[in-house]
């Protein structure tokens, strides 16, 4: 059965497990890596600046609507680097989207047991 959230009209992620095995398998091949030092190399350096500048002013929001197919739009409830809202206000602007969330953070498809395995069944159709 579906959740609901309270504070949303929008169905949350079903809360059962879908495909335990390639759950399992995908999450052992995920491993956190230790973050690499900062590059000294000045070339390095400008190439990551010019990297999150381009994050910073990329911006397709009024194209959001040209997005027809269906559209898995997942979130943590406790994201501080792409909040909830985000999501929210991304499907007042996707036509065939279905909103998902989860009890975690950034990384909520390794955060909650049942986040990868409601992508890999919505990937399944």
């Amino acid at each position: 059965r579906d959740a609901v959230d309270p504070g949303a009209s929008v169905p949350v992620a079903r809360r059962r497990p879908i495909h335990r095995r390639a759950v399992r398998a995908i999450r052992r091949r995920i491993q956190p890596r230790p973050l690499p030092l900062p590059d000294p190399d000045p070339e390095a350096a400008r190439g990551l600046r010019e990297q999150l500048e381009a994050r910073r002013l990329h911006d397709v929001w009024d194209r959001l609507p040209q997005i027809t197919c269906l559209t898995f739009v997942g979130s943590g409830r406790f994201d501080a680097v792409a909040p909830l809202s985000n999501a929210e206000n991304m499907m007042t602007r996707l036509p065939n989207a279905e909103l998902h969330v989860y009890e975690a953070g950034h990384l909520f498809f390794l955060q909650d047991e049942y986040a990868l395995a409601a992508i890999l069944s919505f990937l399944d159709g």
